[in-house]
């Protein structure tokens, strides 16, 4: 269930007095530190062939990082994956010589990536309007960022696989080839929507396949529409941050005990400590999660 900051604030009163202005700003500190420490939060950000970098000698062409950027997810080249390389694969030295020699293709669509120092790179130039999505985990700077999430368009409404409803008025999503302003909501239903976030549905208008599909609650808003007159998307629920978090669902309620303990911290040092282990415990709970993700995936990589 997805929770608004009013709806988490309701919920940090039951245990302790304290004014809603500053249990709203104590939530939204907690999901930056949770979503800082645990790589819970995702972005977006795409790249056009004709804005990238070039490096002579190293027939090297690159984009500049996000300044947001904490760990890419995937890159895709107008809607085809990428692999990433490591430096060392990416390029190789020919014997007697210490100059870099490209280890693929210098023209046309890049099949590989890599990242290192601030930069992404590629293994080919790419064509002028090639669209290049970079799809990463993302920092918190401020709290009003924007939600990945898909849209389903249809008869002149919206439909967003969220359980806000009026919280959203006055929103508006966005992407690259459609944008929806101005929501105002209209009625809750149920309707098919991909169970993951997969960015390659920003550069389609295709609806996804049938068998990724799950029955997900959702709310409709009417609204002002340019491009898309129906189909599903993937975008961006603009300044989505201001009025809920933007962490998924399964951690918002954790943000309670942060907001609970520093609240608490100078007249109820009990409650304090209480919560504060809690939310401790919580953040290295995620860690450890991630931490057999991931080594369960190098070890998939291996094999």
């Amino acid at each position: 269930m997805d929770y608004s900051w009013n709806g988490l604030t309701d919920r940090c009163q039951l245990f302790i007095d304290a004014e809603r202005p500053l249990l709203i700003e104590l939530l939204k500190e907690a999901q930056s530190e949770i979503s800082n420490e645990c790589l819970l939060y995702d972005s977006v950000f795409t790249y056009v062939g004709e804005n990238l970098g070039y490096i002579e000698g190293r027939n090297q062409h690159y984009g500049v990082l996000p300044s947001d950027y904490l760990q890419d997810i995937g890159v895709w080249c107008n809607g085809t994956p990428l692999k990433k390389m490591s430096e060392r694969d990416f390029y190789y030295t020919d014997s007697g010589s210490t100059d870099y020699r490209r280890n693929a293709p210098d023209d046309g669509e890049p099949s590989f990536y890599y990242i290192s120092g601030g930069h992404i790179q590629f293994n080919s130039k790419p064509n002028s309007t090639d669209q290049i999505m970079l799809y990463y985990k993302s920092r918190l700077i401020t709290p009003d960022v924007n939600l990945l999430t898909y849209a389903k368009i249809e008869q002149g409404k919206i439909y967003l696989p969220l359980n806000l409803k009026d919280e959203l008025n006055g929103l508006s999503f966005e992407s690259p080839s459609f944008s929806f302003s101005s929501m105002v909501y209209s009625a809750s239903s149920g309707m098919l929507f991909p169970d993951m976030l997969d960015p390659y549905y920003s550069n389609t208008n295709n609806t996804p396949n049938p068998d990724n599909l799950l029955q997900k609650n959702c709310n409709s808003y009417t609204g002002n529409s340019i491009g898309l007159t129906s189909g599903m998307k993937m975008g961006q629920i603009k300044n989505f941050g201001l009025k809920a978090p933007v962490i998924p669902a399964e951690y918002q309620l954790s943000l309670c005990d942060y907001a609970i303990a520093i609240a608490s911290a100078k007249k109820n040092p009990d409650t304090h400590d209480r919560h504060l282990s809690m939310w401790t415990a919580r953040m290295q709970d995620i860690k450890n999660k991630d931490a057999d993700k991931d080594l369960m995936f190098n070890i998939r990589e291996v094999v």
